[in-house]
């Protein structure tokens, strides 16, 4: 303790786990000032992510779990700490959000557990243990067994069956063993967060209850009935307080973040139940099409004599 020495040891905190914080924390404080600046930032936010996964898509990096794992955090801490402070949350919208955010981390959990370490052995079964250690040797033997070669992932280093593509979001590869965990993660997730934006833009906005007095047809004085979809609306369509009042501002801004997620997950689920219908993956739907056109530009650029089909074509 002598010399005025730090008693403990500063915990080092990597950079792909710090920066998400920062991104978050800055664009998120700027976002406050007025509704050009939280449109700005946003549009920031979107440009410093896409410029990051340019610089990291090929490696395997953690980044973007924590960016996800922060959203989710501070999301709710914004749901609770600023929640309390408008009383007309009620008992059932706080245990259905507490419900949905705790299945969607469940949910997160079972994908990211679901694929497992290594699959070369579902593949490959019959490699010697300084076969699966070496790339180039892997590559061939899935040559070898007629294993396609888009089901290995040099992020993770693993060869994933089904494999549909790596998510950046989870860090982990999704394919045949975990992809129903996912679109179940992608739904619930959606879910949660479309609800969670819902009572709190009604909270703060137009202190109505959606469980107890919108949606049901009561107003929030409780003496008439009123039509919730043209009056309050799903999404309020004004908000008097907000740029205003430092809590209503705070939750305004959490909110209008949480409805460009919840699109985006959106999006990527409707992208996945089109591939769980035609019954392909995305890298089979990718890969098919860019063989399928390399076959044509090569048959087109044969000779005549060359081609096998020029005697029956004619």
């Amino acid at each position: 303790m002598g010399g005025g020495s730090w008693p403990l040891p500063i915990p080092k905190i990597p950079p792909e786990n710090a920066i998400p914080v920062v991104l978050l924390g800055v664009f998120g404080s700027l976002s406050l000032r007025s509704p050009l600046w939280t449109f700005v930032s946003f549009l920031l936010l979107g440009v410093s992510l896409h410029i990051i996964y340019k610089r990291i898509r090929k490696k395997c990096s953690s980044f973007y779990f924590s960016f996800t794992l922060c959203s989710l955090i501070g999301a709710h801490l914004v749901y609770e700490l600023i929640g309390d402070e408008f009383m007309r949350i009620t008992y059932a919208e706080y245990v259905t959000n507490i419900f949905l955010f705790t299945l969607t981390l469940y949910l997160m959990y079972r994908t990211k557990i679901g694929i497992g370490k290594d699959s070369t052995d579902f593949f490959l079964p019959n490699l010697r243990h300084d076969q699966k250690t070496s790339v180039e040797r892997r590559k061939l033997a899935m040559a070898e067994h007629q294993i396609p070669s888009y089901n290995y992932c040099r992020r993770c280093d693993a060869t994933v069956p089904g494999r549909d593509h790596h998510c950046v979001w989870l860090n982990v590869c999704i394919g045949r063993e975990n992809r129903y965990w996912f679109l179940a993660c992608l739904t619930i997730g959606a879910c949660w967060i479309g609800l969670i934006t819902n009572i709190f833009l009604n909270s703060i906005c137009y202190p109505v209850s959606i469980f107890s007095n919108g949606l049901f047809g009561r107003g929030a004085d409780g003496e008439g009935p009123i039509s919730w979809v043209h009056h309050y609306g799903l999404i309020p369509v004004t908000c008097p307080e907000a740029y205003v009042k430092t809590s209503v501002t705070i939750g305004f801004v959490t909110s209008v973040y949480g409805l460009l997620v919840m699109l985006f997950l959106i999006a990527i689920l409707v992208h996945q139940l089109r591939l769980l219908y035609k019954g392909v993956s995305y890298l089979e739907l990718k890969y098919s099409g860019v063989n399928k056109k390399a076959r044509t530009v090569t048959t087109s650029s044969m000779p005549s004599s060359m081609s096998g089909t020029s005697d029956v074509t004619r």
